[in-house]
């Protein structure tokens, strides 16, 4: 996983870092999966269509106005999704992660997302919403999203983290990509959500096939 702790994409001197790592893995036949908001992996494409490489990009959803407010110094939502038309286009495996998805989004804007991203055909869609619970919250709102409000507390938190699960299933099914999202789910969210639920989604295996090893 090159990602996690920081982009792998996020400058010139990381993508040529990335570059190299991702070279050495592929000559051990390593499986590797990449998450960026950047848009250097573009020039890496060479060697990104390798069947062992899965690309994606955290894209919580296709909205610049909004996006420019929660990660003004990431690139536009739109610029992203041009980057994995790109990744389609040369034939990579490709991924999403719609996260974290801020508190106002509605099923209309998931259906919306959705259905833009099923045109690029990604193996997965892993999701979760923003989590803006203690110093979270306060860095969003000393960013001035005073959205971060509505979901500091852990019970609006939990509220909220419901109301999306079930309508990006809802989204999902309408747009007829359920098979295709994976839930990260939130281990606070027990006593909220069955013990059941949560661990059917922390522990199930992504639909992807990886090669063995």
């Amino acid at each position: 996983m090159l990602c996690s702790g920081t982009d792998p994409y996020q400058n010139k001197k990381t993508a040529e870092i990335t570059r190299r790592t991702i070279e050495v893995l592929i000559k051990h036949n390593k499986n590797v999966r990449i998450l960026t908001r950047g848009l250097l992996w573009q020039n890496d494409l060479d060697i990104l269509t390798h069947p062992n490489i899965s690309i994606g990009m955290s894209i919580p959803c296709i909205n610049d106005e909004l996006l420019k407010k929660i990660e003004p110094q990431a690139p536009l939502s739109s610029d992203r999704y041009k980057a994995l038309q790109k990744g389609y286009e040369a034939k990579c495996r490709l991924y999403v992660a719609m996260a974290p998805t801020p508190p106002m989004m509605t099923l209309d804007n998931f259906k919306f997302n959705l259905d833009q991203f099923m045109k690029i055909n990604p193996e997965v869609i892993f999701w979760e919403p923003i989590n803006a619970r203690g110093t979270n919250g306060r860095r969003m709102l000393a960013a001035g999203l005073d959205f971060a409000k509505s979901i500091m507390s852990r019970q609006s938190w939990a509220d909220t983290f419901i109301k999306q699960w079930n309508d990006i299933e809802a989204a999902a099914k309408e747009v007829g990509c359920l098979d295709k999202v994976h839930i990260w789910p939130d281990p606070s969210l027990k006593g909220f959500v069955s013990e059941e639920k949560i661990d059917n989604w922390l522990y199930r295996p992504t639909i992807e096939k990886w090669n063995s090893k």
